[in-house]
């Protein structure tokens, strides 16, 4: 007889019930190879708020046994109900592990002891820094290679932050006839710039940074600017009323 799927199943317990039902309909088990994989599924949705990784494994482990058309479906809607959600999240959990998985699992390891959850929908930019880098140099410096991924994460975050909209504060006064407005319009593109110049840069030494800079703009000149003199300009070092990540700066006022 089978039971309502849509059917509260809050208790842990009526989960493995639940699936066993619908493998019997959908599953071919005769040998119960997915008995196992069922198990270990109970067993991390004990624990699916600890590590969206960990159970994103469980769930990709036992969703190879699901084949026929409609069958998955059944099941991750029985799964979705047991964390309150419903079969698209589990959709996305799976979809999210695999493609977490891509990353050498050196690495995966790197990110799980900083308390990085790869699977995480927060962390995926730096997942995808990592797809993105050359495989055996992230083996070779696992620690090197998350330091820079995650850096750049949280770089375009800030970035993305610095874009948003805030309200205005009022002009400070720095000294008797000088007024400085918080965060104008044009401190926050310069901002941007020069958020997107230091990504470009992050992997060039100090000491080079302002010569390779330089070469770029000089090409960026010629070929989008429509420049073709030489131009002689002097670079000023000085503060800004914005912190490197986008804050205001306390020590403006």
């Amino acid at each position: 007889m089978k039971r309502n799927r849509n059917e509260s199943v809050d208790k842990l317990s009526n989960v493995g019930a639940l699936l066993l039902e619908i493998e019997a309909e959908y599953v071919e088990n005769e040998d119960g190879s997915s008995n196992s994989a069922r198990e270990a599924l109970v067993g991390a949705l004990t624990q699916y708020h600890n590590s969206r990784f960990a159970f994103g494994k469980a769930l990709a482990a036992y969703k190879v046994f699901f084949v026929k058309d409609g069958s998955w479906v059944a099941a991750a809607g029985v799964i979705g109900e047991a964390i309150h959600s419903d079969e698209k999240t589990i959709y996305r959990i799976v979809k999210d592990y695999q493609r977490a998985s891509k990353v050498p699992a050196e690495a995966l390891k790197e990110l799980e002891a900083l308390g990085i959850d790869p699977a995480e929908k927060k962390n995926e930019a730096a997942i995808s820094n990592l797809i993105m880098m050359d495989p055996p140099a992230v083996q070779a410096d696992p620690k090197k290679a998350v330091a820079v991924a995650v850096k750049k994460m949280y770089a375009v975050k800030a970035e993305k932050k610095a874009k948003t909209p805030k309200k205005p504060r009022p002009a400070t006064v720095i000294t008797g006839d000088t007024e400085i407005v918080n965060s104008s319009h044009e401190e926050k593109r310069r901002l941007e710039i020069r958020m997107k110049i230091r990504a470009a840069l992050e992997n060039v030494s100090n000491d080079k940074k302002l010569d390779e800079l330089i070469a770029a703009i000089d090409v960026e000149m010629f070929e989008t600017w429509g420049l073709k003199e030489p131009v002689s300009v002097i670079f000023t070092p000085r503060a800004s009323a914005l912190t490197p990540d986008g804050l205001q700066r306390e020590d403006a006022a």
